[in-house]
C-alpha cells in the first residue's frame, strides 16, 4: 500500500510565494500526485476456508493390514482446496500453545509433511513467538465431548492463490492421548490421538481437502476409531496431494490439480 509523506518547510523564504512561476510549479506538483493518494494501492482481501473435523465412529471391519502387521491406505486419491491454494514463501512457520507431551506429538505430525517431497529446505520451523507464525495450534473449547474434534482455517488470497495464515484449534473438551506406537487397533479408548489428528489438519494447512474412499489415508473425511494411529502415517494420496501442490504429481488427482501440471505461481516448477 503507498504512502504518502508530507514534509513541512522549516525556511523562512518558503514561507512567502513570491513568483507566479512558482505557483504555477506548485500546482503541476500537486496535479501530478493527486492521481496516486486518490487511488492508493489496496491491500489484497482475503478468503478463509474452515475445516470442521469430527469423530463418526465405524461399525465396519477394522482398516486392512498388510503383511507386516501396519495399517496401508491404497488410493492414491486426493482433493485440494479452490483449485490449488498452496504456501508460496518458505519455511512455513508454526506455533503451538499446549502441555509438552502434545507439542511434542504435534511436531511429530508437522515432520509427517515436512518427510516429503517440497520446496528446498525446510517446509516448516518453528516460529520465534506466537505473534510472528504464519500457523497457530491451539487447544479450546468447542462443542464439548464427542462431535467435533478439530477445525482448520486457511486465509488465502484468491487472486495468486497464496496462503497466508492458518489456525488449527483442538476441542479441549474432549479426551487426548499420546499413543506409543502406530496400530491398527482402536488404540486407546481413552482419548483420541494427537499426532493421528494433528497430521489431518496440516494437511489442510498445505492446502488439501477431504477425500471419502479409503479410510485409511491421512485426509479422510473423519476419525473412525477410538484412539486410531494410522492417519499418522501418510498413505499414497496424502503424497500425491503434496506433490501435486509444492512437487509435481505422477498420478491423478481431484480439482484439475493431477497429473504433471503446476499450480500458477508454484515453488519447483521445474520439477512439473
Amino acid at each position: 500500500m503507498f504512502q504518502s509523506l508530507i514534509i513541512a518547510p522549516t525556511s523562512n523564504r518558503f514561507t512567502v510565494i513570491k513568483t507566479a512561476s512558482l505557483v504555477l510549479a506548485l500546482l503541476l506538483f500537486s496535479f501530478s500526485i493527486s492521481p496516486v493518494l486518490a487511488n492508493p494501492e489496496r491491500a489484497p482481501e482475503l478468503e478463509t476456508v474452515t475445516f470442521i473435523d469430527v469423530f463418526r465412529p465405524t461399525h465396519e471391519a477394522g482398516p486392512p493390514i498388510d503383511g507386516d502387521g501396519s495399517c496401508t491406505a491404497q488410493s492414491s486419491s486426493y482433493k485440494t482446496i479452490r483449485g490449488g491454494i498452496h504456501w508460496q514463501t518458505f519455511p512455513v512457520t508454526y506455533w503451538i500453545v499446549g502441555n509438552p507431551l502434545d507439542v511434542a506429538a504435534m511436531v511429530n505430525a508437522v515432520e509427517s509433511w515436512d518427510n516429503e517431497e517440497h520446496p528446498v529446505g525446510d517446509f516448516f520451523a518453528p516460529a520465534g513467538s506466537e505473534a510472528a507464525a504464519d500457523v497457530v495450534v491451539r487447544w479450546a473449547s468447542i462443542d464439548g465431548p464427542s462431535g467435533t474434534l478439530a477445525v482448520t482455517g486457511i486465509s488465502f488470497n484468491p487472486a495468486t492463490k497464496e496462503i497466508v495464515r492458518a489456525t488449527v484449534t483442538f476441542d479441549s473438551d474432549d479426551t487426548w492421548a499420546n499413543q506409543p506406537t502406530i496400530s491398527c487397533e482402536d488404540g486407546s479408548l481413552n482419548g483420541h490421538d494427537v499426532e493421528n489428528v494433528g497430521a489431518h489438519e496440516f494437511g489442510h494447512v498445505i492446502g488439501l481437502a477431504h477425500v471419502n474412499d479409503d479410510s485409511n489415508l491421512t485426509m479422510y473425511t473423519f476419525v473412525t476409531q477410538p484412539g486410531e494411529t494410522m492417519k499418522r502415517s501418510l498413505g499414497p494420496g496424502d503424497r500425491e496431494g503434496m506433490l501435486a501442490l509444492y512437487g509435481g504429481a505422477s498420478g491423478g488427482g481431484d480439482e484439475g490439480d493431477g497429473g504433471n501440471s503446476c499450480p500458477p505461481g508454484h515453488a519447483r516448477r521445474n520439477l512439473c
